[in-house]
């Protein structure tokens, strides 16, 4: 069967769909690069799939993840960005509100029990060195 393009009408339709296919094939692209991304499972190819697909939750929710319990660079204050933003999107997400949950206690608790430790220890410790203007009270090297 040969397709006859004599009127403006198929021209047109023809044209739609060929838009039509690429723009779909744009998005598809976009979305396998994205998962690709999360199933890397590194950092910049989570970062990658949340560039390229910002309102997917579970991307978010992922880089959070990660942020939170990489071993050689764990970030709690992005991991709660993170996962404030995929509950932002999906409130539903029970398990970014759950992962939500230790980095702020755990931030919380840092604040509340080393903070007086650190002011304890700044306030117990000796000055290292005295001041030059006074002595230290050893005369017995002269």
């Amino acid at each position: 069967m040969i397709l006859r393009l004599s009127d403006s009408l198929s021209r047109g339709l023809v044209a739609s769909c060929v838009l039509l296919g690429l723009w779909l094939s744009f998005f598809g692209i976009r979305a396998a690069i994205a998962r690709y991304g999360v199933e890397e499972d590194t950092a910049n190819g989570l970062k990658l799939a949340v560039r390229l697909e910002p309102e997917n939750p579970s991307y978010w929710y992922f880089l959070g993840r990660y942020q939170q319990y990489n071993l050689e660079q764990p970030n709690a204050v992005m991991a709660l960005e993170s996962y404030r933003k995929a509950i932002a999107l999906n409130p539903r997400a029970t398990d970014a509100w759950l992962d939500l949950e230790w980095p702020t206690n755990w931030m919380e608790n840092l604040i509340r029990h080393a903070t007086p430790i650190l002011r304890r220890k700044k306030n117990s410790m000796p000055d290292r060195f005295p001041p030059a203007d006074q002595p230290d009270g050893d005369s017995s090297i002269e």
